[in-house]
């Protein structure tokens, strides 16, 4: 089982992070959700305090880990939030286990594979995590996920954040991303589950995400990557906005 942390009552929002982060990265944004559900954060396999057990390989393994948790912790039909990594999980439930979230957002990420080149670089990412310092690789690869306008400091917390991953959690985590499957028609296969994207007007890891259907929103923050750290209350007004819209949770 996974390592968990909740806090506040009401309806559940499960806040899932993204490559080598960890609960911590949703710091800011869990207190200003807290005030009206209860919020389930969550740490993925070999990142922050969950280990990553043996035969967990594959994004459909994630997944597994994540609503096996989630049923053991008694949370039914939760709002799911996944951030990048977290949100290609999500995309991932969907596919695999439409019947576990009540809605789900998929902040600065999205439902698509990787393409061929993306591939490759996953694979480069992977070799120098067990070759090189874990300083030296982190911080060659992570700027991409910071805006240039984002205080210093922000980068710096992130990097901290990082070093609660272990090298087979980073190999698991990349592994899932390079291989996973293109989740695009499963988003519009289940118009029984709203969808939020959420997007950074200033966000250099991710392409734009045309999905247009009924029960597909879209938003924007004026951000980089790391929306939850850098614009926290600008994310929650989108996410309470979008859940107060939501059919009433049972």
């Amino acid at each position: 089982m996974l390592q968990y942390q909740r806090t506040g009552s009401g309806r559940p929002v499960v806040l899932i992070h993204g490559l080598l982060g960890s609960h911590d990265i949703f710091s800011r944004v869990v207190p200003l959700l807290a005030d009206e559900y209860e919020v389930i954060t969550l740490d993925l396999p070999g990142h922050g305090g969950s280990p990553l057990a043996d035969g967990v390989e594959t994004m459909r393994d994630a997944a597994r880990e994540v609503v096996d948790t989630l049923a053991a912790a008694g949370v039914q039909h939760p709002v799911i939030v996944g951030h990048s990594w977290g949100g290609y999980v999500l995309a991932e439930i969907l596919g695999s286990f439409p019947d576990v979230p009540a809605a789900a957002a998929i902040i600065y990420s999205q439902p698509y594979a990787d393409p061929p080149e993306k591939q490759r670089a996953r694979t480069e990412a992977i070799a120098r995590f067990e070759s090189e310092p874990w300083d030296d690789v982190v911080r060659d690869l992570f700027p991409v996920y910071v805006a240039d306008y984002d205080p210093p400091e922000i980068f710096e917390e992130l990097i901290a954040i990082t070093e609660q991953a272990s090298v087979p959690g980073a190999r698991f985590a990349l592994t899932t991303i390079r291989d996973r499957a293109d989740h695009s028609q499963t988003v519009l296969d289940h118009p029984e589950i709203p969808v939020l994207f959420v997007s950074g007007t200033d966000d250099g890891a991710m392409p734009p995400i045309p999905l247009d259907a009924p029960h597909v929103q879209h938003a924007e923050t004026e951000s980089g990557h790391m929306g939850p750290m850098t614009v926290p209350d600008e994310l929650v007004r989108i996410l309470k906005r979008w859940i107060a819209g939501l059919p009433s949770a049972g």
